[in-house]
C-alpha cells in the first residue's frame, strides 16, 4: 500500500505544480501557429525570468506524464512482476524516463533564440502580433523559425510518453482479463482487482 501511496502522491504533486504554474504563474497565451507566446500570469510582475518560467512549467508538465506512467507501472509491478527481473528493470526504466524529461527541457532552453532577431522575424511574418507586444511584457519566442528539429523532438517526446502511458494500461487490462479465465480467484476478487487497477 505504501508503494501505491507514493506514486499517487508523486502524480498529485506534479499535476498540482503544472496546474498552478500554467493557471497562475505563467498563463501562456500562444500566438497562432508559431512558437511565440505571451505570458499573462503573475510571474511577469514578479520579475521571474522567462527561462525559469519555461523550465519549471515544461519540466513539471513532462514529469507529470512520467508520473502517470509510474502509476500504471507500479500497478503492473505489484500485481504481476514483483518477483521477476522487472523488480530491478523498473528502476532503470523510470530513471531514464525522468532523466529524458529533464534533459528535454534543458535542450529546449539551449535552443531559445536571440529574442531581438526572433521577434523581428515574427513581426515581419505576422505583423498583427505587434498588437499584443509591449515593453513591459514583450512577446517571447521559444524556438527560432529555422529550427525545424524542435517539432521533431517534441513529437518524439510526446510519442514516447503516450506509448508508455497507454502500454501499461493495455498490458494490465489484458492480464486482468486472463486472471479471470485462468486462475482460481472468484469473480468478486477479480472485479475488486480490476477496480484497483482503474479498470471497471
Amino acid at each position: 500500500m505504501k508503494s501505491v501511496k507514493w506514486t499517487m502522491l508523486n502524480l498529485h504533486v506534479c499535476s498540482s505544480i503544472v496546474d498552478f504554474s500554467l493557471s497562475v504563474i505563467v498563463q501562456p497565451y500562444y500566438l497562432g501557429s508559431t512558437w511565440a507566446w505571451l505570458p499573462l500570469g503573475i510571474g511577469v510582475p514578479l520579475g521571474i525570468p522567462y527561462t525559469v518560467l519555461i523550465s519549471v512549467t515544461g519540466t513539471a508538465f513532462l514529469i507529470t506524464g512520467v508520473a502517470v506512467i509510474a502509476l500504471f507501472e507500479n500497478q503492473f509491478y505489484l500485481l504481476f512482476a514483483e518477483n521477476t527481473w522487472w523488480r530491478y528493470g523498473r528502476i532503470l526504466f523510470l530513471g531514464v524516463n525522468y532523466l529524458v524529461s529533464i534533459l528535454y527541457i534543458a535542450d529546449v532552453l539551449m535552443a531559445i533564440p536571440d529574442q531581438a532577431i526572433a521577434r523581428a522575424y515574427i513581426f515581419r511574418v505576422h505583423p498583427e502580433f505587434r498588437l499584443f507586444d509591449s515593453p513591459e511584457n514583450p512577446i517571447q519566442v521559444a524556438v527560432a523559425h529555422d529550427d525545424s528539429s524542435m517539432g521533431t523532438r517534441q513529437m518524439l517526446m510526446t510519442m514516447m510518453i503516450l506509448c508508455e502511458g497507454l502500454g501499461f494500461p493495455i498490458i494490465l487490462s489484458f492480464k486482468m482479463n486472463n486472471i479471470g479465465r485462468t486462475s482460481n480467484l472468484t469473480q468478486n476478487t477479480v472485479k475488486l482487482k480490476k477496480r484497483q487497477t482503474f479498470f471497471n
